[in-house]
């Protein structure tokens, strides 16, 4: 007696093969990447590998292990939104000396069109071909998967950028509440320790650290967000499966189609947040790297370093500052230690108080209380200075827009003018 379905076992109306497969890898680092929402100038339209962590939402999932401290507010938490935690993963980050200073943008830049203009462009040119490649090679399947590309590259565009508008309108209601100018007024200092024990200081307005780097966005439409999670899984799976069964020269093609800037964007090609920091010399300030990110188009970080005029100096009368220093000075090498940066903070007692509780202060313990000295006097010399971050922030991000324009000398170091600030980029 034959078995009902034998005729199964002879059944191949066409040949499956594993090389769709290969859209699963990279899942990690397209999470952390393309999560950070910071868009690629040359690459934001291209097909990535793992479509399955934009179709899965996976890139809003938060991350454990982020500490975040509000000393401004003595309040300690470890939820924070999920784009920011993968925006901090993806910083050139010093181990304690590193400054972000978030703000409000008023007024929206359209060089942003003009970059989604250069890189939809771009996609274009490069999806295309392979689309006439398809048609003029009589591969159907091949054309399957372009068509598939086309539809997630779409699918994964509209997802991130709802998530960069939701930003940008939780931005505009914090602005328009009535106790927003206030709590603008009042930039709250915070420091973020990182899972691999990096501690960054962070100025953010008060009233945008709970809806924008806490919760997570929240899209104007869940209906139709969802409905583009539904279509990027399906893209997602022809994807995987017509790949296989393509000519081996539309495979071949595909394979570098989505490899290529799936590598790129996990360097940062094209991105606000990945290019060369640009050294600002002032007389005031010394040396200070710094550069500038944009998240949408209502959100902007300025990073850069706590300045060198501020490190400490360890000389016969005592502690003092090293003021800015020459290139001797400067090969000697940067201070890594908390005692400083907690210095550098210039906390209150208050402030003091909340970070003792915290534990980020070390307990004094009998009669030794040198941690405590040291600490005392490196907090003296710095409210001598009354130094204003924002004042050294408006210097940096003055220099590198003033410096983008004009001629850098980098090769013989000629200076500026007494008080302007030199950019090395």
């Amino acid at each position: 007696m034959d078995y009902p379905w034998r005729d199964l076992y002879t059944w191949r109306p066409f040949k499956i093969d594993a090389l769709g497969i290969i859209t699963l890898l990279g899942s990690e680092e397209i999470d952390a990447w393309v999560g950070r929402l910071v868009p690629s100038r040359w690459l934001e339209y291209m097909p990535l590998l793992a479509i399955n962590v934009v179709a899965t939402n996976q890139f809003l999932r938060k991350q454990p292990s982020f500490f975040l401290y509000n000393v401004t507010k003595g309040i300690h938490t470890t939820d924070m939104a999920a784009w920011f935690t993968r925006w901090i993963q993806c910083q050139q980050l010093e181990p304690t000396r590193t400054v972000i200073c978030w703000e409000e943008q008023t007024q929206t830049s359209n060089q942003r069109m003009y970059y989604h203009l250069i890189s939809a462009g771009i996609s274009f040119c490069s999806t295309g071909f392979l689309v006439v490649l398809t048609v003029l090679s009589h591969d159907f399947y091949g054309l399957a998967t372009a068509c598939a590309l086309i539809v997630s590259i779409l699918a994964r565009a509209y997802l991130l950028n709802a998530n960069r508008s939701a930003i940008d309108r939780a931005i505009i209601q914090q602005s328009l509440s009535p106790s927003s100018s206030q709590n603008q007024a009042s930039r709250n200092k915070i420091l973020i320790i990182t899972p691999d024990s990096n501690i960054l200081t962070m100025y953010v307005p008060g009233n945008l650290i709970i809806p924008v780097f806490i919760r997570n966005p929240i899209p104007s439409s869940p209906k139709l967000y969802d409905m583009f999670c539904w279509v990027a899984w399906a893209a997602f799976c022809v994807q995987v499966i017509t790949l296989g069964m393509a000519v081996l020269a539309t495979q071949m093609y595909v394979v570098l189609l989505i490899t290529m800037p799936s590598m790129l964007i996990c360097r940062g090609f094209g991105c606000d947040d990945t290019v060369r920091p640009c050294e600002v010399k002032s007389e005031r300030y010394g040396r200070v790297k710094g550069y500038t990110c944009q998240i949408g188009s209502r959100l902007k970080a300025t990073v850069f370093e706590w300045p060198e005029c501020m490190e400490f100096a360890n000389t016969d009368l005592g502690w003092g500052l090293r003021g800015p220093s020459t290139d001797t000075e400067l090969m000697l090498g940067r201070s890594t230690k908390r005692m400083d940066l907690f210095a550098w903070l210039n906390l209150t007692d208050e402030e003091e108080e909340s970070m003792s509780r915290w534990d980020l202060l070390p307990h004094q313990r009998g009669d030794d209380s040198t941690w405590q000295d040291n600490f005392k006097a490196k907090r003296s010399l710095v409210r001598e200075t009354q130094m204003d971050i924002w004042d050294v922030q408006k210097v940096v991000v003055g220099a590198i827009r003033d410096g983008r324009n004009a001629v850098r000398d980098c090769e013989n170091g000629a200076a500026f003018p007494s008080g302007e600030p030199k950019v090395y980029c």
